[in-house]
Order: structure tokens, then C-alpha cells, then sequence
């Protein structure tokens, strides 16, 4: 699909790379959304609203601060989420930094702290960043970290992409994309149903020949619901990619999540 994997990361990368996104999450968490700021701010004197802003941002550079020789580990993105100002913050970027929680809760799987992942319509609990690392320190636990068998991570990759390329494909019928007539399929729909029937079983249940979400056919999803599938859909495919080693060099940032 992408060609040669890169070198896979370790299990005290994963460990390392779970400890980041819990500090992102956190750190995402502790930041009011901008609309929200400014509604609350609206009607506060200037000297007010810089004194808060100037206390928002102590309290981040804080939290880095408390990564310690981790902070060095941190990939450019989140570098770049956790040192800017919370004015500079947009809308979408703290929104990512939220479903990061996905991916978080993914390398635990993977690590073997969380016995099954949910299904895809399942958000992950905010509870999960109290239970990592597990031994308090990030220190003590990189000695014990080990990552499930390789074969187990593939395949759990494997369902990641499917679901992926399922949200793509509702994306493709609602865009109105052309279907390329060597398909040899009528529709997306149709491709949708073939699949759906040839994988049952390896998707989870199959509501009316496609995916099930929410107790119903992915393609009557909710936009509201698909947007929470999606997100879910895609950083849990993000994160498997690059525990098998897809993302060049092992760099974060640089996972692909093709279909």
C-alpha cells in the first residue's frame, strides 16, 4: 500500500509517544475554546483579559516545562500547539489536539493497558489519561513497556483502514464524485454493500449490506454522528500506521493515512 515500511516503533516509543499525547490532550483540555474565551472576556476590562491571558499562558508553559528531557520528544506539531500563545490557538487546532484522546487510548491498546478497543462509534473515556502511565512515572514504566504481537496490531490497522476508506467513500456519493467505469460497479453503494457482505464478521455487525454505527447503516448516519465516527476513525488509523511503521522515519507528523 505505501510500499517499504520504516523501521517500527518500539515499545518504548509507543510508551513515550502515549505519555506526549496525554500531555497534548491534557493541555488541550485546560484550554478554553476560543469562542467560549471570548464570550466570557466580552465584557471584561483590557487589564482583566491580559491578566488572564498572561495566567493561561504561565499555566502552559508550565505544563511543558514538566515534560522535562521529554519535552525533546515532542513531534513539531505539538511543539508547535503547546509553546504559541492560547490566542493563536484556532478553533480546529485545539479541536485535533481533543481527538487526540483517540489515538492516545489506541497506543494503550496497543501497549496492552486497555483489553479491547471500543467500537467505532465509541469515544474514549477522559478517564483513560489517570491510568498512564501506569506506575506513576514514564521513567519506571518504559522498563516494563511491551507491545502487543505485531500480527495483532496488523490487524487491528487492517479495520482501521476499512473503516477509513468507508467514511471516504460516503464522502465520495455525498460530494458527487464520479465512479470510474473499470470499477465494474454501478455506484458506491454497490461497492459499499459488496464489501459490507464480504467482510461481515470482520467489521463488526452489518446493518442493511454496510457498516453498523450508532445501531444503523453507516450510510444513514447523522452528519453529527458520521463527524464522530470519522474523527474516531481516523486517528485510530493514524496511530496503527505509524505502530507498524508507515510513517517515514518513524515521524509523527508524517503518518500516512491513505486508502
Amino acid at each position: 500500500m505505501f510500499g517499504l515500511k520504516n523501521r517500527r516503533p518500539t515499545s518504548e516509543d509507543a510508551a513515550v509517544r502515549a505519555y506526549l499525547l496525554k500531555f497534548v490532550v491534557v493541555s488541550a483540555l485546560a484550554l478554553p475554546p476560543k469562542d467560549l474565551l471570548d464570550a466570557m472576556s466580552s465584557t471584561w476590562p483590557q487589564s482583566d483579559r491580559d491578566g488572564f491571558s498572561k495566567d493561561l499562558a504561565a499555566n502552559r508553559r508550565a505544563r511543558r516545562d514538566s515534560l522535562g528531557r521529554w519535552k525533546a520528544r515532542l513531534s513539531p506539531k505539538e511543539d508547535l500547539f503547546s509553546s504559541v500563545s492560547p490566542e493563536r490557538i484556532t478553533p480546529q487546532r485545539h479541536a485535533d489536539a481533543l481527538w487526540r484522546l483517540e489515538s492516545f487510548q489506541t497506543l494503550l491498546w496497543a501497549l496492552g493497558l486497555v483489553d479491547r478497543l471500543p467500537g467505532y462509534d465509541a469515544q474514549a473515556d477522559q478517564d483513560l489519561l489517570k491510568t498512564f502511565p501506569p506506575s506513576g512515572e514514564i521513567g519506571v514504566y518504559l522498563k516494563q513497556a511491551r507491545l502487543r504481537p505485531s500480527a495483532e496490531i496488523e490487524r487491528q490497522r487492517d479495520l482501521a483502514e476499512l473503516w477509513h476508506w468507508r467514511s471516504r467513500t460516503r464522502w465520495l456519493i455525498e460530494t458527487g464524485a464520479p465512479l470510474s467505469a473499470a470499477s465494474g460497479f454501478e455506484s458506491y453503494d454497490q461497492i459499499v454493500r459488496s464489501i459490507a457482505t464480504k467482510d461481515a464478521g470482520g467489521i463488526g455487525p452489518v446493518t442493511d449490506e454496510d457498516f453498523t454505527a450508532f445501531g444503523k447503516a453507516y450510510r444513514d448516519l447523522t452528519e453529527d454522528q458520521w463527524s464522530i465516527v470519522r474523527s474516531i476513525t481516523m486517528e485510530r488509523h493514524f496511530a496503527l500506521n505509524w505502530l507498524c511503521g508507515y510513517a517515514p522515519g518513524n515521524q509523527w507528523d508524517d503518518t500516512p493515512t491513505d486508502t
